[in-house]
């Protein structure tokens, strides 16, 4: 589940959509109003989800995430150890069994989150 695709935004910006995106598209197609990317950006970690301005000036909800290897996200496992304590407790796991995979699944679908109370409460008003 870690092959990345390539694909066009229907805003015509190029996203990068892993099989965890297109699952929580499936499962909840109002995300496909979300543009899903990745940045290389060696000092950002993790994700984050902002708006920014479409040609129209709508506010266009982005999921931005790092892409990272399991390794790098691994090694969120020390510097985020409260989080990852907190997932592991979610998921009902130990842990140790909480690796780099995982931790990027989970940032995914945490931030796949905002954007879904951001097109619920703030789009609709």
């Amino acid at each position: 589940m870690t092959e990345e695709l390539e694909l066009s935004h229907p805003t015509g910006e190029r996203e990068v959509l892993l099989p965890e995106v297109s699952w929580l598209r499936e499962h909840y197609p109002p995300l496909g109003q979300v543009t899903f990317r990745f940045t290389d950006d060696p000092v950002f970690e993790g994700g984050a989800f902002y708006t920014s301005d479409d040609e129209t000036g709508t506010l266009a909800p982005v999921v931005e995430i790092d892409r990272g290897s399991s390794e790098k996200y691994f090694d969120l496992k020390e510097k985020r150890s409260f989080a990852v304590q907190s997932t592991a407790t979610l998921l009902q796991v130990p842990v140790e069994q909480i690796d780099g995979v995982t931790i990027k699944r989970f940032i995914i679908f945490h931030e796949a989150g905002h954007a879904d109370r951001f097109l619920r409460f703030y789009l609709k008003g």
